[in-house]
């Protein structure tokens, strides 16, 4: 009983490592996303004296496009790193939404330390949330779903950008943040949908070994 108490509680804390660990790691991975776009701006600044800055975030751009991208490449690097040692469909899901939590982490906190205090409160904390734990999951499904190749790496990043850069067109030319709520909150229903249909491919399986 006691080494089966004993057992359980390794286990529990061997599954909040990792939780934390994947948290860890998707934080890592928007620094280096972040790292990458402004080694992009700086770039195009000296080298086409584009002034990066005055439109970023205003309107949608080319810029724009290639920093969603870079950011869900990032994410799709990782993930698909990190999900090769572990055999678990269902553990593989929940922790790629740890990872789009620490990826969000960042990105709300260097936000936070850069805005006025009257601008804090218009900023979409919860948004920005939402939307990088929303494409963390929908690349950990198609990375779950799929034997990994190029066809289902390039699938997982087109789609998870569609998704990031419909919330950012939304936010950034839809004055009430009501419509972008709603967006989230419907693509968090497929979401979980999605998670559903992984959990009931996984039961299957098991019977099917049986």
């Amino acid at each position: 009983m006691e080494k089966n108490g004993h057992q359980s509680c390794s286990k529990f804390r061997h599954k909040k490592m990792k939780f934390i660990k994947f948290f860890i790691l998707g934080a890592l991975a928007a620094l280096g996303a972040l790292t990458c776009e402004l080694v992009l701006s700086s770039l195009l600044s000296i080298l086409f004296n584009v002034n990066i800055e005055k439109d970023y975030l205003s309107k949608i751009t080319f810029f724009l496009i290639i920093v969603v991208i870079i950011e869900e490449l990032f994410k799709l690097a990782l993930l698909a790193k990190l999900f090769s040692s572990i055999e678990k469909s269902s553990s593989k899901f929940i922790l790629s939404i740890f990872f789009g939590g620490g990826f969000a982490f960042i990105e709300v906190y260097l936000k936070l330390i850069s805005l006025s205090i009257s601008n804090i409160f218009s900023f979409p904390f919860l948004g920005v949330f939402l939307i990088h734990i929303i494409t963390s999951g929908i690349i950990g499904y198609f990375l779950i779903k799929k034997s990994y190749s190029i066809l289902s790496a390039i699938q997982a990043l087109l789609i998870s950008s569609l998704f990031h850069l419909t919330y950012n067109l939304l936010v950034i030319y839809n004055q009430d943040a009501i419509f972008a709520y709603i967006y989230l909150f419907s693509i968090s229903i497929l979401l979980f949908i999605l998670k559903i249909n992984l959990q009931n491919k996984s039961y299957s399986t098991i019977i099917k070994t049986r």
